[in-house]
């Protein structure tokens, strides 16, 4: 299934999919309607898309700042540049999720799980991700300012290049084994 996103001069975005067989028709029948609903949603004025189901979504360059995607389910997805300045993505599960060069400028991230995330050259200032879950997560080049990190598990993620200043660590649940080591 491939899940393509297309943003129109008028500012709107639409997402299209193309299966390859029956399995893949439902699921892209129910990925499209989210994604759909959730970029329609959000172009009416919405905010709250609370516990959404969007696995494996296509959500490049999507522009959802000030969402509240609290709890909700993005594991694999693409977000890659998207504008999630401000969102609440606390308790999302974004594990193995791409947030290559996305911008979570004080997002609230608390409990999400982000496990294998690629959140490559990101921009998270003043940002909270107090017990999130890190571990394995791509973070070089990220500029991370003014975070709360109290509680994070960062074991193996790579934070080679990283940009750090003035972060709140309090006790970090893990650290062993990552690139900063």
């Amino acid at each position: 299934m491939t899940l393509t996103t297309t943003t129109t001069l008028e500012g709107a975005t639409t997402v299209d999919a193309t299966t390859t067989d029956a399995t893949d028709a439902q699921s892209a029948t129910s990925a499209t309607t989210s994604a759909d609903a959730l970029l329609a949603g959000y172009a009416a004025g919405e905010r709250a898309f609370i516990g959404a189901h969007l696995d494996h979504a296509r959500l490049d360059d999507a522009m959802l700042s000030g969402a509240n995607l609290a709890g909700a389910s993005l594991c694999g997805a693409s977000l890659e540049r998207a504008n999630l300045w401000g969102a609440n993505l606390a308790g999302a599960h974004l594990a193995d999720a791409n947030l290559r060069s996305a911008d979570l400028r004080r997002a609230a991230l608390a409990g999400a799980d982000l496990s294998g995330a690629d959140l490559r050259h990101t921009l998270i200032i003043g940002a909270d991700l107090r017990d999130a879950n890190l571990r394995d997560a791509n973070l070089r080049g990220v500029n991370l300012y003014y975070v709360d990190l109290t509680g994070a598990d960062l074991t193996g993620a790579d934070l080679t290049d990283a940009q750090c200043y003035d972060l709140l660590l309090g006790r970090w649940r893990r650290l062993v084994g990552s690139a900063a080591d």
